[in-house]
């Protein structure tokens, strides 16, 4: 019965939350937080974290969390939770929060130093009317299990470092779009620019049917309306387009971005690679060598294995919550039994 009435708890105070967002988002509290943000950190501008917000909603609406919930006995064993969160695009680690509140953990966060705004807003917004066990640290200590996400070197040192506890690390991960030519490609351009980019489930590489005809993509992704005159992606956008003329690589200048033919999963900022093929059993071969180093594989006519799962176009950016990062099922690693 403790279990229950601690959850409603929580299913109230997240149900809470979301209504706030809904009914106040573009109040003065709201619209300081978003200046805040990109004072904080300039890559946050008040359209990318707005955007962020609404697609946290469904996450937070009770029944959708009921459902979620549905499948997991709740510990009743309580548990200390860690998260080192990171800064790449606004509030990256809040689905792991929801899922800390949801499995009734302690919790503390340390920040990123490009993202330390945003998610203290949103637990202060809550704890005008509700409790709940979370702090924030800049040194996490005395915990049971950890959650921590960063760069490829930096998950190393996390390996290592956390290595005496039940943990999850995340290293950097890429996203690729499959396109046939049966495929409406609306919202292609939202699963490449959002967040500028710079997100594990931004599209880098797209694969495209022979004969395909490339000015299609450049029409498609030309639609994307964020600033293109935004100087720090303008600048890396400008350089690049330099380092391709200065060393005779060839390109496809687009505006604000700039197509490359390699196989590659990891461009530069504002360069976006993508490869012809023949046979989709090529692209099933790649993806499933590159599982690992995959976040969303952006498709839906495309005969893709079944051992992969495919998100339909434009929806990269907005995942459900049942949308594990990495496929890891955070929920059933964080109600196991304590192993620590």
């Amino acid at each position: 019965m403790e279990v229950k009435k601690k959850t409603d708890k929580v299913l109230d105070a997240l149900d809470y939350l979301g209504n706030d967002i809904k009914q106040n988002i573009n109040s003065q509290a709201y619209l300081s937080m978003f200046e805040s943000a990109r004072e904080n950190n300039p890559w946050f501008t008040e359209e990318d974290v707005r955007y962020a917000l609404l697609q946290f909603l469904p996450w937070l609406e009770r029944k959708n969390a009921e459902k979620f919930l549905e499948k997991y006995s709740q510990n009743m064993e309580e548990q200390n939770l860690a998260i080192v969160a990171a800064g790449n695009i606004p509030c990256v680690c809040f689905h792991d929060v929801i899922c800390g509140l949801l499995s009734l953990c302690n919790i503390q966060v340390k920040l990123s130093s490009n993202d330390k705004v945003i998610l203290p807003f949103l637990m202060k917004r809550m704890s005008e009317k509700f409790e709940l066990p979370i702090s924030f640290v800049e040194k996490v200590k005395n915990f049971d299990k950890i959650i921590a996400t960063g760069s490829n070197n930096t998950s190393l040192y996390f390996q290592s470092y956390f290595s005496d506890y039940p943990h999850i690390i995340r290293k950097s991960r890429s996203s690729v779009a499959v396109v046939c030519n049966q495929d409406n490609t609306e919202g292609l351009q939202e699963d490449v620019f959002r967040y500028f980019g710079k997100g594990c489930r931004n599209v880098s590489l797209i694969f495209l049917p022979q004969g395909y005809e490339l000015k299609n993509l450049s029409d498609r992704l030309k639609t994307y309306k964020f600033a293109p005159d935004f100087q720090k992606y303008k600048n890396n956008c400008d350089y690049y387009k330099a380092v391709f003329l200065m060393n005779n690589i060839k390109f496809t200048d687009a505006e604000f971005f700039t197509l490359r033919e390699e196989l590659n999963l990891h461009p530069p900022l504002s360069v976006i690679n993508y490869v012809f093929y023949n046979d989709i059993s090529e692209v099933n071969k790649f993806l499933l060598e590159q599982k690992e180093d995959l976040q969303c594989v952006v498709a839906e006519k495309a005969e893709l294995s079944d051992k992969i799962k495919k998100t339909p176009f434009g929806s990269a950016q907005s995942p459900k919550l049942d949308d594990f990062a990495d496929e890891v099922d955070t929920m059933a690693f964080l109600q196991s039994t304590k192993q620590h």
